[in-house]
């Protein structure tokens, strides 16, 4: 038994207590092995596909050292810089395509780059760019993905107006039916466990956790260790499992970093949303749309110099 099995154990133990605990634990027991052969073989393919990658990754990470370097200049506040980075990532790839083909399956452990030579992905591949966007502009963010159970979208809650491109499978694309990848395969072994939606968490100060959805475009909080969305009506549970499979961290890490999230956000909804709710994103959207604008008729202006 691994450390991290036994520290998750005794954490069941602890909290459950009693022949129900037990068994609870028992059940745990087995839903952690299978997470953590998951993890195993994730890791094993991350490694790979960042040595098979390397000259790819080492351009990618040249390009969003300059990207996050020009974005710091701006002198953004937070909730404009996490607007910014989704802004970006939309006008700068193709859209999203539900069914992807095949060679997807090379990028796993390193989904942001997929996005970066493609121009197209799901939510994994949006997460992992933004996540690491937003780390290199302030490691302080601290963004890491999580994954939830999307089982329905909350059509009450805000979501940004960015214009969301969605491709329909190519017809030059053969077998996108028959990608049978490691999220597919976890997927089908319990969705409430792991989860079928990716997202980012980015830690602010003080004490605040927000949700940063680039796929939906909308931005959310923590609550109660569950996410919710501004304006929105439904509460999302944040799956450990999948979280653990797909964020590079040990599972007792995963477990700290859940629990901290109890602590998040104690402040009242109505502050919360004066920071960071709808009002405030719109704001943030606006200055970003006004920057862009600048940059352009700066662009505009030196190729007339020229």
């Amino acid at each position: 038994m691994g450390i991290d099995t036994a520290l998750y154990l005794l954490y069941g133990s602890v909290i459950l207590g009693g022949v129900t605990g037990i068994l609870n634990c028992a059940v745990i027991y087995i839903t952690n092995s299978t997470t953590y052969k998951n993890k195993v073989e994730y890791n094993t393919r991350k490694l790979k596909n960042e040595k098979k990658h390397k000259d790819e990754l080492e351009k990618y990470n040249e390009e969003l050292k300059k990207y996050c370097e020009e974005i710091k200049k701006l002198g953004l506040n937070d909730i404009e810089i996490i607007v910014k980075v989704i802004y970006d990532m939309w006008k700068s790839i193709d859209g999203y395509m539900s069914c992807l083909p095949v060679d997807q399956n090379d990028y796993s452990g390193v989904e942001r780059l997929y996005l970066y030579k493609k121009k197209y992905g799901v939510c994994r591949h949006f997460a992992d760019d933004i996540a690491h966007r937003l780390n290199v502009i302030n490691p302080k963010y601290n963004a890491r993905v999580v994954t939830l159970d999307l089982d329905e979208i909350d059509d009450s809650a805000y979501y940004l107006p960015i214009k969301q491109k969605v491709i329909k499978n190519k017809a030059d694309i053969k077998d996108n039916k028959k990608v049978d990848d490691e999220y597919e395969k976890i997927k089908k072994v319990n969705r409430k466990i792991y989860g079928n939606h990716m997202v980012c968490l980015v830690d602010l100060k003080p004490n605040i956790t927000l949700v940063v959805d680039p796929t939906n475009m909308n931005i959310g909080y923590i609550k109660n260790k569950h996410i919710n969305y501004f304006e929105g009506d439904k509460s999302y549970k944040i799956c450990k499992m999948g979280s653990y499979t797909f964020n590079g961290e040990s599972f007792s890490k995963t477990i700290k970093d859940n629990f901290k999230l109890l602590f998040k956000n104690l402040i009242s909804y109505e502050k919360l949303n004066e920071r960071y709710g709808p009002e405030a994103q719109e704001e943030a959207l606006n200055c970003i749309k006004y920057i862009d604008l600048e940059n352009d008729m700066d662009e505009k202006s030196k190729n007339k110099t020229i």
